[in-house]
């Protein structure tokens, strides 16, 4: 018996590593579009937040006004 494996079972490793590896790579690129989804969310949320405090400043309001107008808290009262 030589120390050397078979070639049918080096052709299967061989195949079955590629298999896995696809799978992975499959695996891999779901979750770069998934962050790559997040990141845009994320990014156009805050342009939006700082774009609209730029607009509010611009027109000499406060961001915090509409929390002025809010009633006066009455104990007893629901």
């Amino acid at each position: 018996m030589s120390d050397k494996p078979s070639p049918d079972i080096l052709d299967r490793i061989i195949r079955d590593t590629e298999k896995r590896n696809v799978t992975r790579s499959f695996l891999v690129r779901s979750h770069n579009r998934a962050n790559r989804i997040v990141l845009a969310t994320c990014s156009s949320m805050a342009l939006g937040i700082y774009l609209w405090s730029l607009y509010s400043i611009s027109r000499g309001r406060n961001l915090d006004s509409s929390f002025d107008k809010l009633p006066d808290y009455t104990p007893g009262k629901h």
